[in-house]
């Protein structure tokens, strides 16, 4: 842009002179100096501008290197993170599958403690009636015994 703006200056210049005296070709010794100062200002700010130029050629190229590695690095974390969701997701899921059957078991945990509860009551009325019919069972030995006697008492 500035290489356009000076050429166009120089372009500018040499016409206005050209103007202010038609038919003559070559200008007076102050004008050729005063053109020969802008080309050489010219040509050295294209020389600037050139290296500038490859300057920043470096530069573009070395930030084209770093964002290759940066888009590197970002796809990296881009499947770590992919990869620590999807294990999020199946934790989850792994979490709720858990939370359920724990309250399956808790619910089977206390149908078994209602279970256990009737058991003992069922045992401690099955004791009982043992007890009961041990008791009678002793009852009626004692009263066999007795009868046994009697029988040998009476039979002597």
């Amino acid at each position: 842009m500035k290489k356009l703006l000076l050429l166009l200056s120089l372009f500018l210049i040499s016409i206005s002179y050209g103007q202010d005296k038609p038919g003559q070709i070559l200008p007076d010794i102050t004008c050729c100096d005063s053109l020969i100062k802008v080309k050489q200002d010219v040509t050295q700010l294209l020389d600037e501008l050139d290296s500038r130029k490859k300057e920043y050629i470096i530069t573009v190229e070395k930030l084209i290197v770093e964002n290759r590695t940066l888009r590197k690095i970002m796809k990296g974390y881009l499947f770590q993170i992919d990869s620590i969701l999807t294990e999020n997701v199946n934790q989850s899921e792994e979490n709720e599958r858990l939370k359920n059957d724990t309250i399956l078991l808790s619910k089977e945990k206390e149908q078994l403690e209602l279970e256990v509860q009737a058991l003992k009551i069922r045992n401690k009325e099955v004791n009982q009636e043992l007890l009961d019919l041990k008791t009678e069972n002793e009852k009626l030995k004692k009263e066999l015994l007795k009868e046994e006697e009697e029988r040998t008492i009476k039979t002597e």
